[in-house]
């Protein structure tokens, strides 16, 4: 991975228990302190636009998940545990708890899921898009609704390597999951979204077959067992153009949770790419919600 920029932050790393080295930023001041997981296939770098937001107020650990930026590819993947236990080993090893877990799409979830599962560790949590395509009472197959499905398809036979950056970023702006990007976060895609190959070119730093696994084995309806034992304040941003988190199913999921507020922003699934200026202020606004609350406290926002 490119060294991030001296605005970016300062790098982090993390050893897995299995040995996989993972990578990161590190950048703001403050407590309690907040740790960012992104989304499916990118990059950390790609939300510190929108991320600006928390600076003023937590000191923030964005770390990439096994596989994705710079963050070492595992072997195999079989479910999400493995990268729910990378989250809380780091929390426990590397930050003061209980802090803000914080997340967009596969980041979201796994954040929401930490915070049932380990709730002594997370003060608050912040959701941008999560999976939640469907309210509780619709099925939903294993693996995702049929846009998933369709998804799953497309990410196996996604083109993995280019000649250059050049003639990746020719190939991807404003393409599919980039649509609509504003230039820093597609640039920090192209800078840490891609790996040098050895004798030349670029490929993705998560590999096709990685990102598929991911949406394969996404926990499908776990999410209304998770709210039953979240006791921290959440704060959720819904992309108001989003085809993945639908607002009657967030609106469900929040009234699951003791403490919940869902807010809008501009823009699609990839809103804090997007629109990075205005997923800042909407960051900064539920982070002011959910501090004003005490964890296990049912107190309306």
């Amino acid at each position: 991975m490119a060294p991030p920029r001296e605005h970016d932050g300062t790098p982090l790393s993390f050893v897995t228990a299995d040995g996989l080295r993972l990578s990161g930023v590190r950048r703001g001041g403050g407590a309690p302190q907040t740790i960012f997981s992104p989304g499916n296939g990118f990059p950390v770098e790609c939300y510190l636009s929108a991320l600006e937001g928390l600076e003023a107020h937590s000191e923030i650990h964005a770390l990439n998940p096994r596989g994705l930026g710079g963050s070492e590819v595992p072997r195999e993947f079989d479910s999400w545990d493995a990268p729910l236990a990378d989250l809380a080993a780091y929390i426990r090893r590397s930050m003061r708890p209980p802090v803000v877990v914080a997340g967009h799409s596969f980041g979201a979830m796994l954040s929401l899921w930490l915070a049932a599962e380990a709730p002594e560790l997370v003060r608050g949590v912040l959701l941008l898009d999560p999976l939640v395509p469907v309210p509780r009472a619709v099925p939903e197959p294993d693996g995702g609704a049929r846009h998933a499905r369709e998804l799953i398809e497309r990410t196996r036979t996604r083109r993995a390597d280019w000649p250059n950056r050049e003639s990746a970023a020719r190939s991807l702006a404003d393409k599919g999951g980039y649509a609509g990007w504003r230039e820093a976060p597609f640039q920090a895609f192209l800078r840490c979204g891609l790996l040098d190959k050895e004798g030349g070119g670029v490929r993705l730093a998560c590999p096709p077959w990685l990102e598929t696994r991911i949406y394969e084995t996404r926990p499908a309806g776990k999410v209304w067992e998770w709210a039953g034992a979240v006791q921290a304040p959440v704060g959720i941003l819904r992309g108001s153009e989003s085809n993945v988190a639908d607002p009657e199913a967030l609106e469900e999921l929040a009234g699951m949770l003791p403490v919940a507020a869902v807010l809008e922003v501009k823009g699609g699934h990839t809103f804090a790419q997007q629109h990075p200026g205005d997923a800042a202020r909407a960051l900064a606004f539920a982070w002011r919600l959910i501090m004003r609350t005490v964890p296990g406290e049912e107190t309306a926002l």
